[in-house]
């Protein structure tokens, strides 16, 4: 299970990167400025905080391996449409969907991770997880 959380965890990483470096070029296929491909940035960002609480809620109902799955499919299908999108405003709308699909799935990453981890090791691995992400900020 702790190889499925990194794994999820590696994708979400490179997506995020991969998408910063492919701005200009999505900026120009799509016919905009770069100043205006920040939207699809800041979709994904306040989507993904805005949606930590109800991915906890959903983690109590539904179940932890039941959000988890949700989450990937959300990112999945929302990273499909979106490289798929022809407009900038479609772009936006599903870097929103897997914005949330990142709050389920990261929510319950680190809930397993607390867990399934021994106390000693999760400090380790909760800084490491947030070492990771900040280091590509």
């Amino acid at each position: 299970m702790l190889l499925a959380v990194a794994a999820i965890l590696f994708v979400d990483n490179v997506d995020v990167s991969a998408l910063t470096v492919a701005l200009p070029s999505m900026a120009y296929e799509l016919g905009g400025e770069l100043g205006s491909m920040q939207s699809v940035m800041t979709a994904y960002f306040v989507s993904s905080a805005s949606f930590f609480l109800l991915a906890g809620f959903l983690g109590d109902r539904l179940g932890i391996r039941d959000t988890l799955a949700l989450g990937v499919v959300l990112i999945v299908v929302s990273s499909l449409c979106g490289a798929l999108a022809a407009s900038l405003l479609a772009v936006v709308v599903w870097r929103f969907v897997q914005g949330i699909g990142y709050a389920l799935t990261f929510s319950m990453m680190m809930l397993l991770m607390k867990r399934l981890l021994p106390r000693a090791s999760r400090t380790w691995a909760w800084a490491s997880s947030w070492a990771w992400r900040r280091s590509r900020a």
